[in-house]
């Protein structure tokens, strides 16, 4: 691969690396894994809970010159670096590649579709025998798929091998599957059409983990495991995560049937996983425990009942958890400090080894801007 050179932009880059190095240094980035591997063994060594705090802010020029994967390199460099410098959390300093659903469905030629408000991937089947005659495209450079992938190298060299990465967004087999298929008509057929989606199914898990797999080639050792939120340090030692959204929306049956398979494949090929879902976890929880290998689940307060998950999990896997600036409705939209202080009192309430990610944000104009100082109240809500 040839990476073009923009003076402008590598100057940049390399004082951002220096910037970073600075303030992560080596030890503080090994007591961050030495901390974290312990907590996912349920052995965090703190008389706190783990917790990062996600400052949306960003107040970085970068020249207009500056553009694609060069200017958002930049950008993630600087607010690594900030964090670093203002925050004494357990953020973990590594890029992330980012978010779009078509990149594992695009192995089978599968392309993005743009509505007025959003983007979605085009499904490629009309029959449900369709499943068996998929085109194998693979990750080219033309695919999404291998766009990602040509960030994550271009990123590594351009950075030197002096960073590590978080992994892109992985979508999990039956998410992927059913993007492929066509959600609803993918739903439906779990019931009218199961050998056909069990089939699509495990070829969606072949790929997932081919893309896995390339990720690992390019970045090695410096890979971390998890992407959602990209914060928090997950050793490929314990574990990789990935997402499945739509037990938002299905049973526990289905999960049982069309998720767990699948995810206890995964689980076994890299030693466990964390799930994670844009939506409400709770009614599928005990389903996905029967999972081998889940050593976690990642959600969000207001999409997720925490009370009800942590009653439900207690001692038996980690909950990770973070606010948002929307609301199901049925859950109370919560500030920055009252996240804080929801998880801290459920998790001691029911023994959960739990992580708190802290977004800065605002809900009303009312509420106060998460300031820095506010760091040392966060300790507080979150003591052992």
């Amino acid at each position: 691969m040839v990476i073009v050179i923009n003076n402008t932009a590598d100057k940049i880059i390399t004082e951002l690396l220096d910037r970073i190095d600075k303030t992560y240094t080596e030890q503080r980035k090994a007591k961050i894994r030495s901390r974290m591997n312990a907590f996912w063994d349920g052995e965090y060594p703190a008389d706190r809970m783990p917790y990062t705090i996600l400052d949306l802010a960003f107040d970085l020029e970068i020249p207009e010159s500056i553009t694609g994967f060069d200017r958002e390199l930049i950008l993630q460099l600087h607010s690594i670096a900030k964090h670093g410098e203002i925050y004494d959390d357990e953020y973990y300093p590594a890029l992330t590649p980012g978010v779009r659903q078509v990149v594992l469905p695009s192995y089978f030629g599968c392309i993005e579709e743009h509505a007025s408000d959003s983007v979605k991937v085009k499904s490629i089947i009309s029959e449900p025998e369709d499943v068996y005659t998929l085109p194998e495209v693979g990750f080219t450079k033309e695919s999404a798929g291998g766009e990602m992938l040509e960030k994550i190298r271009y990123w590594r060299e351009k950075t030197n091998g002096r960073i590590a990465f978080y992994i892109a967004d992985m979508q999990g087999p039956f998410s992927v599957a059913s993007q492929v298929y066509g959600i609803e008509e993918f739903l439906f057929s779990c019931y009218e059409n199961p050998e056909e989606v069990h089939h699509l199914i495990n070829k969606c898990t072949d790929v997932f983990i081919k893309f896995m797999d390339e990720m690992f080639n390019i970045v090695g050792e410096d890979l971390v495991t998890i992407h959602s939120l990209p914060c928090l340090y997950l050793s490929q030692e314990k574990g990789i995560a990935f997402s499945e959204d739509l037990v938002a929306v299905i049973s526990p049956g289905i999960v049982k049937e069309f998720i767990n398979p699948y995810a206890e494949r995964i689980a076994k090929k890299y030693k466990g996983i964390v799930i994670h879902t844009c939506g409400a976890m709770n009614y599928v929880i005990d389903a996905l425990m029967e999972i081998p290998g889940l050593i976690g689940v990642n959600f969000s307060t207001c999409e997720t009942d925490l009370e009800d998950m942590a009653e439900k999990i207690r001692d038996k896997i980690i909950i990770v958890s973070h606010n948002g600036p929307i609301t199901t409705g049925i859950l109370p939209l919560l500030n920055p400090l009252e996240h804080v202080e929801h998880m801290g009192n459920l998790l001691r309430k029911y023994n959960v080894n739990g992580y708190t990610i802290v977004i800065n944000h605002v809900n009303t104009p009312e509420d106060k801007k998460f300031i820095p100082g506010m760091e040392n109240v966060v300790r507080e809500l979150l003591r052992a």
